[in-house]
This record gives structure tokens, sequence and C-alpha cells, in this order.
């Protein structure tokens, strides 16, 4: 019995420890909204989405894990939600690698989806105890570490308010990206991890444009750009991939802002983006296409030769991706909308890139009733919930119209446009196109819809009032 017993208290005391490592997560929360700025709108916005992430996010959780009968057929298993099925994946991995330790948490199977978000919900498990509600408290405390970094850039580069308020609106109210904070799903995190990128990489433009060098300074961004690109490769690959290829567009800039160039910042600029490259094979894993890992580590002349070969193993992956949403199925797949009564429409994937271009972007872009007339396609499904949908399709718009007059507005009254501010913008554009010329499936294009928007939230800071960092 004595084992037993002392089994029993050791559950008891960790039981505790989580309790009060939770309340002590939840106080550092409010600690931080308290200090976060003088301004009263800053205040209240930052509020707002604690609150509507919090409160909701307890209840509906509340809900599923009692089984209550309210909203039964929209429920999965208990504490889970039929909008996040990859959920249930990710909890369930994160959740047995937390229970054999911190050991078992750094070697997760790196065949697991989005592994490095995996790692990190299980280390939140770990610390906070295991159940669905914890990755509720590890997404609020993402969604304040974002606000902070946009908060932290503001006083960095000395814009103006409007563009403050804009990426917190954003941030903070977007409907969907406080959807995905109230089950275990990847997307809160990752924006958080791309605004650090941008936010690290704008840092380092200015160091490497700056009068006065620092060695230990250079090497603390680039390390944690290494880092950032890292997490982002084990996730979304793709996207981690696109923003590197597209620094030369920022360091090109940076350089050109003193006037003259320096030989040795552009070499530092080179072997610091080799190193960033690098990355992204070890933090992608085996999740990589054998073609993209080639093409960063050409290990013979046989593999450089095949590179050539680059650009239709990224049409054939493309191909795939479309044909993996169509055998996915989902009531929500894309089709091409047709006008004679009682004709076949072929899915999205079927259409030529135009067709599909100009399909998706209306998707993105237009709430459904206009998309569906403008982009010629026909979209089921929806489980009644599409003025949610278009709901999240209206704020999308206005983040849109407001970023982009912010950003012309800052330009008519002479303001700096930063490095970064091209290197953000061509990564959005080509993230943009990248998704509207792959998906087919409407659930999976409104889930990437984020990772679109956080770039147009983000430019208006990348606007300054002066040339210094």
């Amino acid at each position: 019995m004595a084992p037993r017993g002392g089994a029993s208290r050791g559950a008891v005391l960790t039981g505790l420890a989580h309790l009060l490592l939770t309340a002590a997560a939840l106080v550092a929360c409010g600690f931080w909204w308290k200090q976060a700025s003088r301004d009263r709108l800053v205040l209240a916005i930052l509020a707002a989405g604690l609150i509507m992430r919090a409160i909701p996010g307890l209840i509906l959780f509340g809900i599923s894990e009692g089984r209550l009968s309210l909203g039964q057929s929209l429920q999965l298993e208990p504490g889970f939600w039929f909008f996040a099925p990859d959920a249930v994946v990710y909890y369930h991995v994160a959740a047995v690698a937390a229970a054999n330790g911190l050991a078992a948490v750094a070697t997760i199977d790196p065949l697991t989806p989005s592994v490095f978000y995996v790692k990190s919900l299980a280390a939140a498990l770990y610390v906070f105890g295991a159940s669905p509600a914890t990755s509720l408290l590890f997404n609020l405390l993402a969604f304040a570490a974002l606000a902070h970094v946009a908060l932290t850039w503001h006083r960095r580069v000395g814009v103006g308010r409007g563009p403050l308020l804009l990426a917190l609106a954003a941030v903070s109210l977007t409907p969907s990206w406080i959807l995905w904070s109230y089950q275990p799903l990847k997307d809160t995190y990752f924006l958080l991890l791309v605004g650090l990128f941008f936010f690290v990489v704008d840092a380092w433009y200015a160091r490497l444009s700056a009068d006065r060098w620092s060695w230990a300074e250079t090497v603390a961004l680039l390390a944690a750009q290494m880092v950032i690109v890292y997490g982002l490769a084990g996730i979304r690959w793709y996207y981690a991939l696109v923003i590197v290829v597209l620094t030369p567009l920022g360091l090109v800039a940076a350089l050109a802002r003193r006037g003259r160039w320096s030989l040795r910042r552009a070499g530092i600029a080179a072997c610091g983006l080799l190193l960033t490259v690098e990355v992204i094979v070890p933090g992608a894993g085996l999740d990589l296409p054998r073609w993209v890992h080639l093409a960063l580590r050409p290990t013979s002349v046989h593999a450089i030769q095949q590179l050539g070969g680059a650009p239709a193993r990224a049409a054939s992956s493309l191909n795939q991706t479309r044909e993996a949403n169509v055998t996915a199925k989902g009531a929500t797949l894309i089709r091409i909308a047709h006008d004679e009564i009682g004709s076949v429409e072929p899915d999205l994937s079927e259409a030529s890139f135009g067709a599909r271009l100009r399909g998706n972007l209306a998707v993105l872009a237009l709430p459904k009733a206009l998309a569906l007339r403008i982009g010629n396609v026909s979209i089921g499904g929806g489980r009644g919930l599409w003025a949610f949908v278009d709901l999240d399709t209206l704020f999308f718009e206005a983040t849109l119209l407001a970023c982009a007059g912010m950003v012309a507005r800052q330009i008519r009254l002479g303001r700096v446009i930063r490095p970064v501010f091209w290197h953000l913008l061509s990564a959005t554009a080509a993230i943009t196109i990248l998704l509207s010329s792959e998906a087919a499936n409407f659930g999976t294009l409104f889930r990437m819809r984020s990772i679109i928007a956080i770039g147009i939230a983000l430019l208006p800071l990348s606007v300054a009032r002066s040339e210094d960092p």
C-alpha cells in the first residue's frame, strides 16, 4: 500500500504544481496587459482580445468536455470541436510525450505533422498539466506575445499611433484567429513565429546598415533568425522557404541605405542568409520534399545537375497537394460553377491556373455571395456557419484596405520605407499566389488566410518616421 500512497501524493503535488504555474501564467498575463501601454484604446483592444479568447474558450471546453447536449453534433471527442480535427492528433501525441518527461518531448517522432508545434504544445502540457484546456492557455500566451511584438516594434521604429492600432486590431479581433485559439491548433503559435521573424529581421537589416558595428548584436540577431526559421519550417516548411528565399530583397535594400557598399557587411549578410537557409532542412525534417532538400543541400555533382528539374518538381508538388485536397473530400470543396442545369461541376484542381487564381482570390477576399459570382465557383457545406465566415472575410477586407491606406498615407507624408517592408510585402504576395494556385478546398483556404493577413497587418509598422533603427 505504501507505494500506492506515495504515487498518490506525488500526483497531488504534481497537480498542485500545475495549478500554481497556471495561476502564475495568468497573473503574468494580467500584469503584462496593465503595463502594455498608457493608451486606453490600446488597452481596450488588448483586453478584448484576451477576454474573447479566455471566456468563450473555457465555455466551449466545458460544453465538449462535459458532453453537454448543446451543439452536440459539432463536438468531436471530449474537449474538441468539429473545426479542429487535426487538433485531436496534435494533442494526443503531445500528451503522451509530456507524460513521459522532457526527454520524450524533445524526441517526438520527426514524422509527426507540424512537429515543432507539437513539441511546443507538449512542453506546455508538461508545465501546466495534460488537458485540452492547457492549449487555451498556451494560445492565450502566444497571442499576448504577438501583441507584445507589435507594441515593441512600434516603439522601436517610431511609427504613429494608427499603424499600431491597425496591427493590434487585426491580431486581437480577427474572428477566425480567435476561433483557432480555442483548440490545440498550430495557427496562433505560427502567427507568433511569423511576427517574431519579421521583427527580428527588421532589426537585422537595421544592424547591417548601422554606422557603428556590434558583433554581439549581429550574432544574437542571426541566431534568433535561425531559431525562428527552424520553428517555422517545423510547422509549415513552404512558408519558411518563401520568406528565406525572398530575404535578399531586404538585404539589398538594407545595404543600399548606407550610400556606399561595404564588402565586409555584404559578406556577413550572405553568410547569414546561407546559415538561415541551412536550418530549413533539419527544421522541416522528413516533411520536406526531396527536390527542396536537394536544392538547399546539393551534396553531389549529380544532385547539382538535378536542380535544373526543380521547377517541374515544384509544379508536381503543387499538383499533388491539390489532388490531396480533392481526395480529402469535405463538403467545402471548391468547384467551377456551370450555368447548364444538371451539368457536373469539376473541382477547382482541374481548372487552368488562371481560373484557379480567379476563383481562390475571390473566395479569399470576398463574402460568399460575391465570391461565387465573381470567382465563378461553387462551395457547399459550412454547417450553417457561413455568416461567421463572411464576418471574418469582411474583417479581412477591412484590414487589407485600412493597412493599404495607412501605408499610402505614410509614404505621402514622407515616411521612410524600411528594408523589411519589401521583404514583408513580397512574402505576403508570394504566399497569396501560392495558396491561391494550390488550394482546392475552402476549409483549407480559410485556415491559411491568416498567413496572408498577418503580413498585411504588419506592413504599416515597416514604414517609419526616420532612418534610425
